[in-house]
Parts: structure tokens; C-alpha cells; sequence
């Protein structure tokens, strides 16, 4: 029995008010997720550690440039 047969099932054993507040829920969470991407969130603090790296030679002048130092 695959995931969405097993909740169809469980779903049914309910009575009907508790299936209603199911289908309630449902709906809920339809609506929160349509919110969740339309609003952008500011990205956290220290989320992209570990994803930058800086040459241990970042502040040597540049070659290229030498011409006008």
C-alpha cells in the first residue's frame, strides 16, 4: 500500500467531523505554503559559511597592474 492509499484509508475510518477538520488542515496548509513563495525571506546570518573561499593571496597586487603602481 503506497503513502497516499494508507491517509485515503485512515481518512475513511474517521468520523465525519474529524474528516472535516482534515480537509480543514489540508487547506490550511495550501494556504501557508502559497504564502511561504510569494514572500521572499532575507537570507540568515552565517548561512553560507563554509561556501566562500579567499585566496590566502587576495590582498597582493595584481600583476596586470603593475604598469601603473
Amino acid at each position: 500500500m503506497n503513502l497516499e492509499q494508507a491517509i485515503l484509508t485512515e481518512i475513511r475510518e474517521l468520523p465525519l467531523y474529524q474528516q472535516q477538520e482534515v480537509l480543514d488542515f489540508t487547506q490550511f496548509l495550501k494556504y501557508k505554503q502559497s504564502l511561504s513563495s510569494s514572500v521572499q525571506r532575507s537570507p540568515l546570518f552565517g548561512s553560507d559559511k563554509g561556501k566562500i573561499h579567499i585566496s590566502d593571496n587576495f590582498d597582493e597586487p595584481l600583476e596586470d597592474f603593475q604598469d601603473y603602481m
